[in-house]
């Protein structure tokens, strides 16, 4: 058998009607981060799983094989749904555990 090359016929990406518009709708990782360790969007059977694998611009890319993002029919929607981070926290602040201070035992040596 001979090694042949794997090649991808008919994935390719189409950016005229679908593409990414990162001028006014933009994802801020700066405060604000959407963290998804064991939940995860599910589109179809590719997803964005940013727990162990998350997509990293600098050396790796965006596969478009056979996993492939989907923006025709689901697509996040960052205008009206969106995760506040502002309101609901945990305050750690009231809630503690109070330790007395620990008597000491006079030992006397015969």
């Amino acid at each position: 058998m001979s090694s042949q090359p794997i090649k991808f016929v008919g994935s390719h990406i189409n950016q005229g009607k679908s593409h990414i518009n990162q001028g006014k709708a933009h994802i801020n990782l700066g405060k604000s981060h959407i963290n998804l360790g064991k939940s995860h969007i599910n589109l179809g059977k590719s997803y964005i799983n940013l727990g162990k694998s998350y997509i990293n611009l600098g050396k790796s890319h965006i596969h478009l094989g056979k996993s492939y993002i989907n923006l025709g029919k689901s697509h996040i929607n960052l205008g009206k749904s969106h995760i506040n981070l502002g309101k609901s926290h945990i305050n750690p602040g009231k809630s503690h555990i109070n330790q007395g201070k620990p008597k000491k035992k006079n030992v006397a040596l015969a």
